[in-house]
């Protein structure tokens, strides 16, 4: 730590297989404090196959700060070059694609903040996880000049996240993950521009889901996010309701196709119905797993709610019972419009229940009941009520 003791000139650091825990290196060989020392000589370190983890990463990011001389470090078998990331170089484009794991992550995080020349990173084929997206994400937020960063295949346009340009849309489809969309979470909490955001058709599942409930929960921009065809999963969906919650902007919001049982509806039907200020005009659950349970919290939910309009829950379980809630639900709803139960194996018995509300509703223009073993005669019942609310709404 004193600047004032001489360091012995040691160019290369070798430590590979030696057993070195978090502990080892940061109390016993004290590996951060030679790095940070004025007079530190070291231009290479190796400490491939130890036992350290998160902490040593944190501890050499911090020590990395103030040195100036270190050109590679080598923590799981990739060489990071220091110098290069930390913008000595003035290089304008890094790929690092290879053995990446969080401890490489933070590390690499910590030199890019301040780097003024890099544009573009590329991690591909890596082994990030949650903590090294989202340190991953934070030091983005810093860095003015990286514009895009490839993690598993697709490039994410960081400014576009960032707000930098003020874009109004963006959709990212094919091979986003967890620790993209993690990435693109932590971005997203600067952004004051964009409104509709789709990440359908991609694979990330609950983690991912988890960051862009954080966003919901403090979001005040965002009117339409579409999440169709992922794995988002009951879980992912419960994390999502926690943002839903506390959101007042989202006006649509797609959950197709995302394996979401009764447990997941459930929790995003409880969200809405605790939010008073919730702004959810357009509900999108299509081809889930959703059966009585979740269409009972929905008919709450359509009882107690004046804002939803359209409620799309095309290939489901809802069956005749959840039918049933639905329909006593459209009794007392006079604001909901459109209603799709098409493909959710119910009968005569749901369907009766349906044509018995449209008697008295009102508002409803369009329900689907394709694919269900309902008769024509209560078809046509259904659709001669439909003609006269959109009649009525001509005047």
């Amino acid at each position: 730590q004193n600047e004032n003791v001489s360091m012995p000139a040691i160019r290369t650091l070798c430590l590979v297989g030696c057993n070195l825990t978090d502990d080892n290196i940061i109390k016993d060989v004290c590996l951060g404090s030679i790095l940070a020392h004025g007079n530190c000589t070291i231009t290479a370190i190796d400490l491939r196959e130890n036992y350290f983890g998160n902490e040593t990463a944190w501890n050499l990011a911090e020590s990395l700060v103030g040195n100036g001389t270190l050109i590679t470090l080598n923590l799981t078998g990739i060489q990071l070059p220091v110098q290069v990331l930390r913008g000595q170089k003035g290089k304008k484009s890094l790929d690092l694609s290879g053995e990446v794991y969080d401890v490489d992550t933070i590390v690499i995080a910590g030199l890019i903040r301040d780097n003024m020349y890099l544009s573009s990173l590329v991690l591909g084929k890596n082994h990030i996880g949650k903590e090294g997206a989202r340190v991953l994400g934070e030091a983005l937020l810093e860095n003015g000049t990286i514009e895009s960063l490839s993690l598993t295949g697709l490039r994410l346009p960081i400014q576009v996240l960032r707000g930098e340009e003020g874009k109004g849309s963006l959709k990212l489809s094919g091979f986003l993950r967890d620790v993209d969309t993690i990435v693109i979470g932590t971005l997203l909490e600067t952004n004051v521009y964009l409104t509709s955001l789709d990440l359908s058709d991609n694979e990330f599942g609950h983690e991912g889901a988890d960051a862009l409930g954080k966003v919901l929960g403090q979001n005040s921009t965002l009117t339409a996010l579409a999440l169709e065809m992922n794995n988002v999963g009951d879980e992912g969906c419960s994390r999502i309701a926690e943002g839903l919650a506390r959101n007042t902007s989202l006006q649509s919001l797609n959950l197709g196709s995302n394996s979401i049982g009764n447990s997941g509806c459930i929790a995003v039907g409880n969200s809405l119905l605790n939010n008073t200020n919730s702004s959810l005009s357009r509900l999108i659950l299509k081809r889930n797993n959703i059966g009585v349970e979740g269409a009972k919290v929905l008919a709450n939910l359509l009882k107690a709610s004046g804002k939803l309009r359209e409620l799309n829950l095309h290939d489901n379980k809802i069956g005749n019972d959840g039918s049933k809630h639905l329909a006593i639900a459209l009794k007392e709803n006079a604001f909901l419009t459109s209603l799709d139960l098409s493909y959710n194996n119910s009968g005569e018995s749901g369907a009766n229940e349906i044509t018995e509300a449209m008697g008295s509703n009102t508002t409803l223009q369009e329900v689907n009941l394709l694919g269900n073993d309902i008769s024509e005669g209560l078809i046509r019942v259904i659709e001669t009520a439909l003609e006269r609310n959109r009649h009525s709404q001509l005047w």
